[in-house]
């Protein structure tokens, strides 16, 4: 049973990992939750000006409006288009902290299956030893009664 304390001791350990690359995929999920969330209100901030263009192109607007509504627009596009660069990062080290969170679970697994292993090893040796003194009792017994 000495030998499953190590192998408690470095599941302890691999379980640690597990949980801080568990907190390190939390954060990153949350980052890209973030980034994803500010495309998605560009996005819709985009859609709501150009629908106001369109209704400003048909309802006649001023060239000074209709300039205006482009240029906001000319700008929301670049926002977009850096948002869509860091939903982009976010996700690429989403999925990172992912990938190290599966293989720490894996690990713990591994572990935790040795451990098990080892402790069924240990019953059946403890079982053998104990059919072997049962087996030399009774040769004992008989033995002594044959002896009669």
């Amino acid at each position: 049973m000495a030998d499953t304390r190590v192998f408690e001791k470095i599941l302890r350990m691999k379980d640690r990992e597990r949980k801080a690359a568990q907190q390190a995929f939390t954060e990153k999920q949350e980052q890209f939750e973030i980034a994803a969330t500010n495309l998605y209100e560009l996005l819709k901030k985009k859609e709501d000006a150009e629908a106001l263009l369109t209704n400003g192109l048909a309802a006649s607007l001023p060239i000074q409006r209709l300039s205006e509504h482009h240029a906001f627009l000319e700008t929301v596009n670049r926002q977009i288009d850096r948002a869509q660069i860091a939903v982009q990062f976010a996700r690429t080290a989403m999925l990172e902290k992912q990938e190290l969170l599966s293989e720490a679970y894996i690990e713990v697994k591994k572990i935790d299956k040795l451990i098990e292993k080892k402790r069924q090893e240990a019953w059946r040796k403890l079982h053998e030893e104990e059919n072997k003194q049962m087996d030399d009792l009774s040769i004992r017994q008989f033995l002594a009664n044959g002896a009669r």
